[in-house]
């Protein structure tokens, strides 16, 4: 397995990010993939943590606004 050079370790937010979408769309384990790619699977489970903790939280929309509004039809 190889060790995480200094660049790794120093790797950005938006690099993470995008390792993470990687992983997740990979259908592999953390395991695998990480071992894969070179860096410890807590690197990737930490992260994914991280970038969903630091997500600004979006309001549910109403479930009024989403249902479908229907009129009476009178056919003469």
């Amino acid at each position: 397995m190889p060790i995480a050079t200094s660049e790794e370790a120093m790797a950005t937010r938006a690099e993470w990010a995008e390792r993470v979408e990687r992983w997740e769309k990979s259908g592999l384990s953390a395991e695998k993939f990480a071992r894969r790619e070179g860096y410890k699977p807590k690197q990737l489970y930490w992260w994914r943590w991280k970038l969903r903790a630091d997500r600004p939280l979006q309001p549910s929309p109403s479930p009024l606004a989403e249902a479908p509004r229907f009129l009476p039809v009178h056919v003469v």
